[in-house]
């Protein structure tokens, strides 16, 4: 009996020991533990790349406490579109003994243009003999030693792209991407221009240096119009937003990065202006209640930088459909656009575009078109356009 009473006061005890102890053990861990993660970067400021660039990710864990901490599982959840071997959660079991520091680097790949910040990380532990100990979730703060930028990516507009419109001069030739909305004037002397301008054959002819004289060396500006609407009978709603397949849409900011980086080499100012919404652009209101978001490369090379900041930050939600853009464009752009040089960019073509080419054309404008689409028949296309689609090497992995 009295063994039975001994036990039955144990127990109590036994149970009290092992709250007291699990209670040690959370304490120890909340208070002991720090986790940090950092982008390690020579300059100051933001972490920037392009798509389908790599970075290194360094993770450091430390045990302030005196006690040890044994099979932490450390799980860190990376942003979508950003991966470690194809994988988006980072799993690391760590053992520190006490007053130990340990740092881990991984490899992260980015796939896709926006600013993504590595915050969501949670630590738990094994069971510890019959107790469940808690885990913990770290309250990370959004810092730029956290953050990165992801610029879209700048591909080759001639192997992506091609085009049934050409233009004669000593020979047929398909028009240059970087050139399209300039129309060739002729020829000139060499004047500290880019290189890929230079007329070799020319130039060797009459031993002296020649460049091609084109037609936004006069117009100074170049006006690139990216609609984000994806498809033509797309009902507008502010909901949805209309757009049913992104992966256009993001050729077509793919696109418009690339002209404005070949744009920028020739020292070319342009603009941008795009139905799309980004907290990095400006605001140019059509109507009352309609706007576009813009953006310029004035000022090279920071301008250039700051476009492509535009362009990560753009979110695919159409603040205006595309044929009202287009009509209000046309009614008055002179009231809209800087130069009278003019790409457009958009994943289809339809025919209240071939509208606005006529209407853009009839009072000076000089317009290109780039279709993110691939196309297969271009019948319903006038010959008389300058339109560029995509190949099938423009199929991006």
């Amino acid at each position: 009996m009295i063994y039975i009473c001994f036990l039955l006061a144990l127990i109590p005890a036994v149970m009290l020991t092992g709250m007291l102890f699990r209670a040690l053990l959370n304490a120890s861990f909340h208070t002991g533990l720090k986790y940090e993660i950092l982008i390690p970067r020579e300059h100051p400021g933001a972490f920037e790349l392009c798509e389908n660039e790599s970075f290194t990710l360094i993770e450091r864990i430390t045990n302030n406490s005196r006690l040890p901490m044994s099979d932490l599982h450390v799980m860190l959840t990376l942003p979508d579109s950003t991966f470690c071997e194809s994988k988006n959660l980072i799993e690391t079991v760590y053992h520190l003994p006490g007053r130990t520091a340990v740092e881990k680097r991984y490899r992260i790949t980015t796939r896709q243009r926006g600013i993504y910040s590595i915050d969501n990380v949670s630590v738990a532990r094994k069971r510890f003999l019959w107790m469940n100990l808690q885990a913990l979730r770290f309250e990370i703060p959004i810092t730029q030693q956290n953050t990165v930028t992801v610029f879209p990516a700048v591909i080759s507009m001639e192997e992506h792209f091609t085009t049934s419109y050409t233009f004669t001069g000593e020979n047929e030739v398909r028009r240059s991407a970087a050139e399209d909305p300039m129309d060739f004037i002729g020829l000139r002397e060499y004047r500290d221009d880019p290189v890929s301008r230079i007329h070799w054959k020319k130039s060797a002819a009459a031993d002296e240096l020649y460049v091609r004289e084109l037609g936004f060396t006069e117009e100074y500006d170049v006006t690139i119009l990216l609609n984000l609407q994806s498809r033509a009978y797309e009902r507008y709603d502010p909901v949805n937003q209309g757009i049913s397949s992104r992966g256009l849409t993001e050729m077509a900011v793919t696109v418009a990065a690339s002209l404005i980086d070949a744009l920028s080499d020739g020292e070319t100012p342009v603009t941008l202006l795009t139905n799309g919404t980004s907290d990095g652009g400006d605001t140019v209101y059509l109507t009352e209640n309609t706007c576009l978001t813009a953006g310029c490369t004035e000022t090279l090379p920071d301008g250039f930088y700051d476009m492509m900041r535009l362009l990560a930050r753009l979110e695919v939600k159409v603040t205006v459909p595309a044929h009202e853009m287009f009509e209000t464009i046309a009614d008055a752009p002179g009231d809209i656009l800087k130069g009278r040089s003019l790409m457009v960019v958009s994943p289809y073509f339809d025919g209240r575009m071939r509208d606005f080419y006529r209407r853009m054309t009839e009072q000076g404008y000089t317009v290109v078109f780039y279709i993110t689409s691939l196309f297969t028949d271009l019948t319903e296309i006038p010959d008389d356009i300058p339109l560029y689609y995509r190949t099938h090497k423009g199929e991006l992995s």
